[in-house]
């Protein structure tokens, strides 16, 4: 099953090490390079896993099974929401990721 859900803090290692898997098996589907990516510290991927109360972003982990399989990044924007930034694993496509961020 295909579930997507809230970033945690504690899923912030979750969240990069997608994100760079991203990046190495789609790197011209996105605005930053992987070697831009590897070289962020540990802090700042811990920001950009957890979106503040207040912002419109929602970093969200997409999961099969409860296994992490792809990310994507929503913004809630009523009555819409936009989708950014979606990534699924090639073995996880097809298998409705983009319906459940």
């Amino acid at each position: 099953m295909i579930t997507a859900r809230e970033v945690a803090a504690h899923d912030w290692q979750i969240w990069r090490d997608l994100r760079l898997a991203a990046l190495r098996e789609s790197p011209n589907a996105f605005g930053e390079t992987l070697d831009h990516a590897m070289a962020r510290p540990e802090s700042e991927w811990i920001r950009l896993a957890v979106a503040p109360k207040d912002s419109t972003l929602r970093p969200l982990l997409v999961e099969r099974d409860g296994r992490p399989v792809g990310i994507a990044l929503v913004e809630l924007e009523m009555p819409r929401a936009k989708l950014y930034a979606m990534w699924v694993a090639p073995e996880a496509r097809r298998l409705g990721a983009g319906a459940r961020s």
